[in-house]
């Protein structure tokens, strides 16, 4: 409802939209989000999507097929755009990461889970 303070912030005021009641926090700083909007109507033929029109991903970022509890196999979603609950750019970035492993292990043939070295260590 308002940021109070000087050159500095010192508190909000917030307000229970259930409620009404109004409160004043103490505090040093503030995110500001201001939401978003998912595009993915595009894909919704092609993998299952939540009833936010989030992509549904399991913890491999591997997408499903639509109205199917089924792996849609080399299609893989990360960040913002999947059911994942947490929209914060370090859970985007490691869910980018996992995508990309996958995705390369799809294109080579593989069957093993995430290969994060690269074939480049080989013997401990």
């Amino acid at each position: 409802k308002e940021f109070k303070g000087d050159k500095m912030l010192r508190s909000v005021i917030i307000e229970n939209i259930k409620t009404k009641a109004i409160k004043e926090l103490k505090v040093a700083g503030a995110f500001i989000e201001i939401g978003s909007e998912v595009k993915t109507d595009f894909v919704k033929k092609l993998v299952k999507t939540d009833e936010n029109n989030h992509i549904v991903v399991n913890d491999k970022c591997q997408a499903f097929y639509p109205n199917k509890d089924k792996v849609r196999p080399g299609i893989f979603a990360a960040g913002d755009v999947t059911n994942n609950a947490f929209k914060q750019i370090v859970v985007a970035t490691g869910q980018g990461a996992i995508a990309a492993l996958q995705a390369y292990n799809y294109v080579k043939g593989s069957d093993e889970d995430i290969s994060a070295d690269w074939g480049h260590n080989k013997g401990g």
